[in-house]
């Protein structure tokens, strides 16, 4: 890419940075900060905060991962399994064809139903929202032009692209697996098999999407790769999967679908994790933080909804699963900022500009 290119994309990212957010900085911290790197895939602060230590970060990741396999081993169990073989008995397009619509039938049925209780609930519980909405700045809200594009690209990607790369992806893996796939209506794994390898599969995908999405950020990437998906810094929930298609392909489709079926996991797992997958990203992205509310409680909503909104609306770290961001020292600003509670108190009390998030020192 040539000099002219670069220096265009970092302008790029830097208008999704709020104005006046290094003064912002300057103020919390009490003194004038001369040499904080703000963009790109490592963003610095100086001084750098001081970061959480590892006995206070082991015991959250350890249950993290494990609540993914129990709820992955209650919802193949309970659900997944058990609907793919009552398809089954009036399916008649083969094994192939019968993954591709369980498939293609999940993914749509999650994003429905998340968005459906999440919407309705808004609708109806003013308390919910008072308490767990991260408010926007007019700036931050959607313009018609948006939300007509996310909407065509809700209907492409779930009418067409999800169907036809679950089809090929079968063929090509069946073809090419070193393991092989079981029939869709063969009986599930163990317990113990299903807990690992649904932490196995969560673990490649975080790590997968952590340095794609990092590495998109640099700055002779993000505009040409990545900044469509920062076209909403007050994100929704249907934005979660609105990206290039590099992007897409890169960080979500092949380590959350390909790896996966390549190496021989069980459809009804395959569909299981996609269902786990599919909705901790709706939940990230839909502007409201759910930890604390009875989703929260049963496990199933994670404490990341602020932690990723913190990412869109100031384009500063925060690039993976947060103990990601921790190993490799890329939520500074995400720690000098105050974390999830002050950030949230921030958004609830202190939207007042566009594109600016006031904080009190």
């Amino acid at each position: 890419m040539c000099n002219q290119d670069y220096q265009m994309s970092v302008i790029a990212q830097t208008k999704d940075v709020p104005r006046k957010l290094s003064d912002i900085d300057n103020k919390v911290a009490g003194k004038r900060r001369t040499h904080d790197i703000p963009i790109g895939c490592t963003p610095r602060t100086n001084p750098r905060p001081l970061y959480p230590s590892v006995i206070s970060m082991l015991p959250h990741v350890a249950w993290w991962h494990l609540r993914e396999g129990i709820l992955a081993y209650a919802i193949a169990t309970l659900l997944v399994h058990p609907l793919i073989i009552r398809c089954s008995e009036h399916w008649t397009y083969g094994e192939q064809g019968l993954f591709t619509f369980t498939f293609s039938f999940t993914r749509t049925a999650t994003f429905l139903l998340f968005h459906s209780i999440l919407y309705l609930t808004a609708a109806f519980s003013p308390d919910f929202v008072s308490s767990c909405k991260l408010e926007r700045s007019s700036a931050e809200k959607l313009r018609a032009s948006q939300i007509w594009n996310l909407i065509s690209s809700i209907l492409l990607s779930n009418l067409f692209v999800s169907p036809m790369g679950a089809f090929f992806c079968w063929d090509i893996c069946y073809r090419l697996s070193w393991m092989p796939l079981p029939s869709c209506v063969s009986p599930l794994p163990s317990m113990a098999h299903i807990l690992y390898l649904t932490i196995g599969a969560q673990m490649i995908r975080e790590w997968s999407f952590y340095w794609c999405h990092r590495l998109f950020h640099h700055p002779r990437l993000y505009a040409r790769y990545h900044k469509q998906h920062h076209e909403f810094p007050g994100v929704v929930g249907p934005a979660a999967e609105y990206a290039s298609a590099i992007d897409s392909l890169a960080a979500n489709f092949i380590p959350s679908a390909v790896i996966p079926m390549f190496f021989g996991v069980h459809p009804s797992l395959q569909i299981t994790w996609l269902i786990l997958k599919n909705t901790k990203s709706y939940e990230q992205h839909c502007g409201y933080v759910l930890n604390d509310t009875w989703l929260g409680w049963v496990g199933i909503a994670t404490a990341e909804g602020a932690f990723h909104d913190h990412h869109h609306t100031t384009n500063r770290g925060n690039f993976g699963a947060e103990y990601l961001d921790w190993i490799f020292g890329t939520m500074d600003f995400w720690l000098r900022d105050g974390s999830s509670a002050a950030y949230r108190d921030r958004r609830k009390h202190s939207v007042k500009s566009p594109n600016h998030i006031k904080l009190e020192s």
